[in-house]
């Protein structure tokens, strides 16, 4: 599972981006891998480990949230 964040605004020189993506570790539990940065770099990444993957989606919903409150638009790809 993958969401993608944007926030856009020229007159300011904005233009970043936030990635997370959801997957299976070969240990068996789940990891949430966030990437941000400017659009068009390679921007920074951290990974966090996870029991469940129902705990990931949570962390993944609590993200989004903020990523929105910060005036991120989600990209539907």
């Amino acid at each position: 599972m993958e969401r993608i964040f944007r926030s856009i605004d020229p007159k300011e020189n904005r233009f970043r981006f936030y990635s997370m993506h959801i997957e299976k570790s070969l240990f068996g539990d789940f990891t949430l891998t966030c990437a941000w940065g400017r659009i068009g770099t390679r921007g920074q990444c951290r990974i966090s480990p996870f029991d469940s993957k129902a705990d990931c989606l949570t962390a993944m919903k609590q993200i989004a949230k903020v990523r929105k409150q910060h005036g991120y638009d989600e990209i539907n790809e």
